[in-house]
């Protein structure tokens, strides 16, 4: 059952404000640097700068970086291949324009550089959100909690915008934009990953609603 999508928006938002180191800006500022260090190529720069922010991001825990950095390159032949057939040809979409089982591939391939024995998948959504945010949504269990199955978070994602009025989603749209240029300067990167902020924060509010 939800809720007001407003209201969830609002408690979500409050929420993340309680939150000492994540940016006020939504990661707008994160996303625009992340543009220019994409090419396909995924070298050796990118990946040290990805993997400083993977865990920035809390999404290295129970793994080294030297095992992290061995396993991504055994795969990096597949991630050029992955990011070639799968991804860039979908660049300029978003999550409400593909299916799972058109995605996945890359965070299947991002499961094999950490793999983990319950099969968690906040290392694979952060690193496939790094890559293409409009496509792939952040799961960070400590602010939404219930499971870690990725293909279902994904899912989740896709419905409840899904399910969203026409005229809450324009509404709820206003309100990341402003809230973003307050704090950006007036300015929002062009290729924003609006509809995944926005049910992000949505489904924090469902896990941590106001007491207001």
């Amino acid at each position: 059952m939800t809720g007001d999508p407003l209201r969830e928006f609002d408690d979500g938002l409050a929420f993340w404000k309680t939150r000492p180191r994540w940016p006020q800006d939504l990661h707008n500022s994160f996303y625009t640097a992340r543009q220019s260090k994409t090419d396909g190529t995924f070298g050796p720069p990118w990946w040290e700068d990805t993997l400083r922010h993977l865990f920035r991001w809390r999404a290295t825990r129970g793994s080294t970086f030297e095992d992290l950095r061995r396993r991504f390159e055994e795969n990096h032949a597949a991630l050029v291949t992955v990011w070639q057939d799968v991804i860039l040809p979908r660049l300029g979409a978003d999550i409400t324009t593909v299916s799972w089982d058109d995605v996945r591939a890359l965070p299947d391939l991002a499961a094999r550089i950490k793999p983990t024995a319950g099969s968690s998948g906040v290392f694979p959504s952060k690193l496939s959100h790094f890559i293409a945010p409009r496509l792939f949504p952040v799961l960070d269990r400590l602010a939404l909690g219930g499971g870690s199955d990725y293909g279902r978070y994904f899912e989740l994602v896709q419905q409840t915008w899904a399910g969203t009025e026409p005229a809450d989603r324009e509404l709820l749209r206003q309100r990341l934009t402003a809230h973003v240029h307050a704090h950006s300067g007036g300015t929002m990167v062009n290729g924003y990953p609006v509809v995944n902020k926005i049910v992000e924060l949505r489904l924090i509010g469902r896990a941590h609603p106001s007491a207001l």
